[in-house]
C-alpha cells in the first residue's frame, strides 16, 4: 500500500515537472498564484 502511494506521488511530481519543462512560462504563475503579464496591470 505504501509503495503504491509513493509511486503515485512520484508520478504526480514527474508529470508536473515534465509539463513545466514543456511550457516554462507557467512556472511563475504556479508559484505566485496568478498570471504574470509583462508591462500590463491586471484588471479587476
Amino acid at each position: 500500500v505504501h509503495f503504491l502511494a509513493m509511486a503515485g506521488v512520484v508520478g504526480f511530481v514527474v508529470v508536473h515537472l515534465l509539463l513545466v519543462l514543456l511550457v516554462p512560462r507557467t512556472l511563475l504563475p504556479m508559484i505566485i498564484g496568478r498570471e504574470w503579464r509583462r508591462g500590463r496591470r491586471s484588471e479587476g
